[in-house]
């Protein structure tokens, strides 16, 4: 799953689990986002969640085009190239042998341009062994990230949300940015070094209060020797330091030498560590990682698309008969398409919960069981509950439907009595863990709404 669209995803599970719930998507409009993922094909996992997001997208982006401006986006490339272009400017700005024509082999600027690059280095080594703290950077540093989506009107958990599912990859183009950066800086220094050496005639001594000649010899030979293994160009031995001390000689040899150590120091590390950065980033925008874990994704996980070979249905205190079936048929096709038989299994009446043995049917393979129960009734935990705790293992339901017709026919006219009895039995689903469906509602919206996974 790309960046934007687990940003999208997140802000889709924050309206989804607003209570009371967001008027900008409805339980109607959750199922039909879900009904469109499932008819995309066979879509599993992340995939299908993903298909899930793009199809709500359509109809929620033009409402809530706040939510569409919080999603977070990587540093824009640009703005790596301009900080490249600035990193080149500072450098050729930059006189890496100081301003006046005679250098002080031991006192260049350059030298603190390849101490602070090392410094860099070794940071950067601290923090791979050191996860935890890079972490802590990388949430100071995605703290305006944090202001902009909250901006969108979203929670504080919600905009946290945001800020760390793009984290990764905005540390990662931060970093190329500054990798980058420092590269161009350093060739920057270069060409400075050669385009003054073209201009000016520069000469170089050295001059310590404390070193000694042989000191300064193992020093620089000890810093210069790649750039001398690597040129071919020898440095001198003590004596030549000395003689140096006490004569200054042309600087060329030396800038050729501070050249391939900027080079090998700061220009070609920079660029491998860049090109790294560059590389997490688009991996990272192309696969951030999602929690499928966490209840809402499992449910959506169990929404997907539908595996039903059949119906098995447990009834209590409902008469099993054919048209009843063919209602629970019709209903349920709205979801998991037509042509899904259904069959009853041994039914329970009331009162008799007890002497009830489900290992008197047995359900055909692959069929899905359904509990069966009548809305007239008042749910008990010693009734319906009690037969429910007999129905487990392969016998389990996965869902309970409610026959809501005698019930609606006797009191139709009574709108708050409905309402009572329809709580009361979504409360007991909700207790068994079970979603709950009324025979005479949408069932794709109540499977949404429903806090129970199918």
């Amino acid at each position: 799953m790309d960046t934007a669209t687990l940003q999208r995803t997140l802000l889709l599970r924050e309206l989804e689990t607003a209570q009371p719930p967001n008027p900008l998507w409805t339980a109607p409009d959750r199922a039909w986002a879900t009904r469109a993922a499932r008819e995309a094909g066979a879509l599993e996992g992340e995939a299908f969640i993903a298909e899930r997001t793009r199809v709500a997208w359509q109809r929620l982006g033009p409402r809530w085009p706040a939510g569409e401006r919080s999603i977070l986006g990587a540093l824009p490339a640009v703005w790596v190239w301009a900080a490249a272009a600035l990193g080149l400017l500072l450098g050729l700005s930059l006189d890496a042998l100081g301003g006046a024509r005679h250098i002080n082999l031991l006192a260049p600027p350059l030298w603190g341009v390849v101490a602070w690059n090392l410094l860099v280095y070794l940071g950067l080594l601290a923090l791979a062994f050191a996860p935890h703290r890079s972490q802590g950077l990388a949430q100071r540093l995605g703290g305006w990230w944090a202001q902009r989506a909250s901006g969108a009107g979203l929670g504080r958990a919600a905009a946290a949300a945001l800020v760390q599912a793009v984290r990764p990859m905005a540390a990662a183009r931060v970093g190329q940015a500054m990798h980058l950066g420092a590269a161009a800086l350093g060739l920057g220094l270069v060409i400075g070094l050669y385009w003054r050496g073209l201009v000016w005639n520069y000469s170089v001594t050295w001059e310590s209060t404390f070193l000694s000649a042989d000191a300064v010899a193992a020093t620089l030979g000890w810093l210069l020797a790649p750039a001398s293994a690597l040129s071919g160009l020898a440095l001198p031995d003590a004596a030549g330091f000395a003689a140096l001390r006490q004569s200054p000689q042309s600087a060329a040899l030396w800038i050729h030498l501070f050249a391939l150590t900027l080079a090998g120091a700061v220009i070609v590390p920079r660029l491998l560590l860049a090109a790294f950065s560059g590389w997490r980033a688009r991996h990272f925008s192309r696969h951030a990682p999602l929690d499928v874990s966490q209840p809402y994704f499992r449910q959506l996980l169990q929404a997907g698309p539908r595996r039903v070979s059949g119906w098995w249905v447990w009834a209590h205190g409902v008469a099993p008969a054919p048209a009843l079936l063919a209602l629970l048929q019709m209903q349920l096709a709205t979801v998991w398409g037509p042509g899904v038989p259904a069959q009853w299994a041994p039914a329970c009446t009331a009162g008799n919960e007890d002497d009830f043995d489900p290992n008197m049917g047995a359900a055909p393979k692959g069929f899905t069981a359904v509990a069966c129960v009548d809305m007239a009734a008042t749910p008990e935990v010693q009734a319906q509950g009690r037969w429910l705790s007999t129905l487990h293992g392969e016998h389990a339901p996965a869902l309970l439907w409610v026959d809501a017709s005698a019930f609606m026919q006797r009191f139709g006219h009574l709108p708050q009595r409905i309402e009572e009895r329809r709580k009361a039995w979504r409360a007991f689903a909700a207790l068994h863990h079970l979603p709950c469906v009324f025979s005479d509602e949408d069932a794709e919206a109540a499977l949404a709404a429903s806090s129970a996974p199918l």
